[in-house]
Parts: structure tokens; sequence; C-alpha cells
């Protein structure tokens, strides 16, 4: 055979061979793309055609005592675009922009981002998202979303707070129950092709869960009545600010916390709508913080009573204790002296509290000593947080002994030398009123669940401070400050009996370790009926032009309590 016809069939035979090795991978790339890893190749594909939206669930409703909303979350739209299949995002973005008053520059990079998921606006109403969708763009879809809506405006934002742009709590009752209020994300899964959304491409993976609901202690109508004598009163006396707050004897439930502020020029930032009230120079506004639970300040002689009733169960005095009342006192070369000069004079206890002797007091804190004045005051929690735990809230001040000057032990029984907060002052004042028994101070009264159902929270725990009789003796005493021989006469309440205590505090110099002449701030706290408490109530005024407690902060009181009393019918 020739030797061609062989080498001819040896390179047939090789091309067939080559032929069969390539079908059969061929074949085996064949079964393995289709058959082997098919499920990352889909999983490709669908990644290419799946958007994955977060579903906002709604947050919680606030509402307060008498089933009022105070705040709500309303439903929404949010606009939200898939750049890989928007096809003409310039006239897209033109379009979109002119309805959602947009720049059409930022529209515009929005759609044409590397991304997969963009966001275009944030909860538009339910009318404009029907405009939008009517457009009908390619890539471009809608999603739910909420806003949170404060229905009481104004009245309760310092204490309810408000959510961020995410509709997280940031401040207030909306950050301390943040997670109770605010639910959890569901999650849905859009497949989309270049002309939008695939008919049944909507599927919800996860789903939301809504948020639930507060009711609140706080009484609307007293709130705004609060906020009218507030302003009122801060007008009439050129008042840097005014704070109010009342409270359940009993329960501990706060039913009122109220502040306002004024200014002699209001920014222009500030919309006149802001404004509460105008005159006398000033413009009078709500405060962003609740003043009661952050603001702190010497709060002058309504801090006497801690020292009284240490002095009571100490057996150191009586009610009608005799004590011996010179001119003025000399401390380590600081003279301590009454708010009115007087010679050599004798009066019983019940006298010295009714007529708010700083000399007296201090006589009586001399025998108690430092270490017993300091642990009264502790004791009826100065010095440290309310159980509120309120963000932003603050213990006050209240040094150790070890931080007290020679001076102290006659500076510190009248309410110099430490800061409170208003809700401090209330919380004490309201333990004397409960016979001796602090009970924890309340905002949320209930949780609502899904179906609507309350479920309320428990009873505000209680502990005693001083025993009964000490307490009975105190209140005795506290109810002749509200006498026409006690410091706040303007304070009593017609038909009612009155017990409570005055503060006329000097206001310290910044930094100067003196104090502010002619600068007092006002309050005046107290309960009622005084033979069987019911409420009890703060006032306090930041820098008066009067600065007596009783006479700038002891009408209001009256006022408040006489709206208050009747409102939830407590008889005399």
């Amino acid at each position: 055979m020739p030797k061609t016809v062989t080498r001819s069939a040896k390179r047939i035979k090789l091309f067939r061979r080559i032929i069969i090795l390539f079908l059969i991978y061929l074949t085996f790339r064949i079964v393995y793309v289709q058959v082997i890893p098919s499920s990352s190749y889909t999983n490709y594909g669908r990644q290419e055609q799946q958007i994955n939206v977060p579903l906002p669930p709604l947050r919680g409703d606030i509402y307060d005592r008498n089933g009022q909303i105070i705040a709500m979350s309303v439903s929404t739209k949010t606009v939200v675009a898939d750049p890989k299949q928007i096809t003409d995002p310039l006239n897209e973005s033109v379009k979109l922009s002119q309805l959602l008053n947009l720049s059409q520059p930022m529209v515009y990079r929005q759609m044409i981002q590397k991304n997969q998921f963009d966001y275009i606006d944030k909860q538009i109403s339910l009318s404009l998202a029907q405009k939008v969708a009517a457009l009908n763009l390619n890539g471009v879809a809608l999603i739910p979303s909420a806003i949170r809506v404060d229905t009481s405006s104004t009245l309760l934002q310092s204490i309810v707070g408000m959510t961020d742009v995410n509709g997280n709590g940031i401040s207030g009752i909306e950050k301390m129950y943040n997670s109770t209020l605010a639910g959890s994300f569901g999650l849905e899964e859009l497949f989309t092709s270049p002309v939008g959304v695939m008919p049944g491409g909507m599927h919800v993976v996860k789903q939301v869960k809504n948020g639930n609901g507060l009711v609140l202690s706080l009484d609307q109508s007293l709130q705004l009545r609060i906020r009218e004598l507030l302003t009122k009163q801060v007008i009439a006396t050129n008042s840097l600010s005014g704070t109010a707050a009342v409270m359940d004897v009993k329960t501990g439930e706060i039913l009122a916390m109220e502040s306002v502020v004024s200014m002699n020029n209001l920014p222009s930032t500030i919309p006149s709508s802001a404004v509460l009230g105008q005159g006398n120079g000033v413009y009078v506004l709500p405060t962003s913080d609740p003043m009661a639970l952050t603001f702190v300040y010497e709060p002058g002689s309504v801090m006497k009573v801690t020292t009284f009733s240490g002095a009571l169960e100490r057996g150191i005095i009586t009610p009608t204790t005799q004590i011996n009342i010179p001119p003025y006192l000399t401390l380590f070369g600081y003279r301590f002296a009454d708010a009115e000069a007087h010679g050599n004079e004798v009066l019983t206890a019940s006298q010295v509290l009714q007529q708010s002797s700083n000399i007296g007091t201090i006589e009586i804190a001399e025998k108690l000593g430092a270490q017993t004045v300091y642990n009264m005051q502790s004791l009826f929690g100065f010095g440290h947080m309310t159980p509120l735990t309120f963000p932003g809230e603050s213990p006050g001040i209240l040094k150790p002994l070890s931080q007290w000057s020679g001076t102290a032990i006659g500076s510190t029984p009248i309410g110099q030398n430490t800061g409170v907060t208003v809700m401090q002052l209330l919380d004490a004042y309201n333990a004397i009123a409960n016979g001796g028994v602090y009970v924890n101070p309340k905002l949320v009264d209930g949780f609502v669940n899904s179906d609507g159902t309350v479920v309320k929270t428990p009873p505000s725990p209680t502990k005693r401070l001083i025993p009964a009789w000490v307490d009975k003796d105190l209140v005795t005493m506290m109810k002749g400050v509200v006498s026409n021989a006690g410091t706040a006469p303007a304070a009593a309440i017609p038909g009612y009996s009155v017990a409570g205590k005055t503060g006329t505090a000097q206001v310290p110099g910044n930094g100067t370790g003196g104090y502010l002449p002619g600068k007092f701030d006002a309050t005046f706290v107290g309960f009622a009926p005084a033979n069987n408490p019911q409420l009890t109530c703060v006032v306090m005024f930041q820098e008066p032009t009067g600065y007596y407690g009783g006479s700038e902060a002891g009408p209001i009181f009256s006022e408040i309590m006489q709206y208050a009393l009747h409102l939830y019918h407590i008889a005399p």
C-alpha cells in the first residue's frame, strides 16, 4: 500500500478523534451549564431583575390618659429607582423632578447610578404617589413608608420627643420606648423588566410587624391650661422661663409637665405661629425639652423641709419648740440673715418654717449635723436621677461632705450650694403628701397592642422615707406657709386646705463663686387638699422681677390647682 494512502488514513482518524473529543467536551459543557451549576446562574439572573425593598412598619400611636392621640404614623409612599431598568433617564428625570418639585440634575444623577436601588424621594403623600404612578416611568417604583405626625402640635412635643427621617426615636418618649413603638421591618422582592415591575413580580419575603402604642399619664387639657398660665405670668413678671408640673399623689402619675421661655427678640428662623404670647417687650415660646427634668437651679427655701423632717424624727424639735432668732449668724466670716431684717426674736419651729427663717433653719441644721443634713437631702432624691431616667434628665447637684466648705452647714440646709430639678422637688413633696412614702414618678400608663387592647403598666414602686408621725407634724407645719402669717397666702385655694413651701433663691454667678445682684428664682411647691392630699404641684419662674416664691409662683400654683381639682372632681 502506498505511503501516501497510509498517511491520509492516519490524518482522517486523527481528525475524527478531535471531532469526537470536541463533541464530548461540548456535550459535557452543555450538561454542566444547564444542570450542575444551574442554581448559581439562576441566582445571577434573578439579581439582574430582582430588587429587595425594605418595608417600614407603622410606628405605634401615642395617646394621652383620655385616649386622645398625641402622635401617630401616617402612611406615605417612597419613590425608588432601579437605574439598570431605566431606559431614558433624561426624560424621566425631567418629568419626575417637576412633579416632586426636586432638582432635575439630582434626580438624573440618582437614575444613572450604578446601584440597583436608589431613593428618589421619601415619604410623599398618597395623592402625590398616584400622580407618580400615572407617569408609568420605566425603572421607577413606589414602596410603602410612613411619616410621624404630632397631633398636639407643640403642646407635648418636649415630652413626647421626635423621630428622625428613618422613623427612629431621637428624643423624649419616642426615644425611651423606641423598641416598643418602632415595630420591625418587612422585606419585599420586586422582579422587574425594562418595562417596569413584572406582572406578579411582587413577593413579600418577611411580613411587617407594626409597633405597639403607648398611653401616657398626661392630660392635654391640664397641660394646655398650665401653658396658658405660665405664658401669662412670664409676660407679667418678665421671667426668663416658667415651669410647672402636677402629679397624682397616690399613683405617681405625672398629669402635666410644661415649660415656656421668653425672648426679647424673635429670630427670623422662628415663625410667628410658634409664639404663645407677647407683651412687656418679650415673646413667649414653648421649650424644645422638658425643663422640669433638664434645668438645674439652686432651689432656696423649698429645700428646708428635708432638715425639718430629719430634726422632727430625731427629737431635736417639735412643732412648738421655741428657737431664739438673732438678727444674723456668722459662719467662717460669712453672714447669714433672713429675708426681712429684724432684731432678736423667739419663734416656734412651726413659725420658723412658716416665715422661712434662714437663721432658725441653720440653727436646727447645726444641731442635726452636716452628715444627717446631707443624708436627708439624698434620701428625698436630690443628687440622683429620678426613676423616670428621661433622656437628657439631670441628677442635679448634691455635693458630698468631702466637698463641703465651712459655711456649707449654713448654705446647704437653706437651699444654696445644691442644684435640683423641678421634677425632683415634685417627687420629694409628693412623698410628704403621701404620708412620708415616696412613689416613683410615672409617665406611661399602658401599652396598646396591635388589636387595640391596652395592657396597664404595673403600679409605681414605693418606699417609706420618714415615719408617718413625722410626716403628719410636717404637713401641719406646712399649712402655716399658706396662711396670712406665712410666706405664700397667695397660694391658697378657695374652699381647700393647702400645704406647701416657698423658695426664693439667689442666682449663682457664672463661675464667679458669688451671686448675681438682684437676680432670684421663685418657686412654690405644695399639695391639696392638705387633710387628704390628692394632687401635688410645683411652679418655678426663672428670674422674675418680683422674685419672691410666694408672690410670683404662689398665685399660679393656686390657679393650676383650682383647675386640676375641679377637672378631676376632687372634693375639698
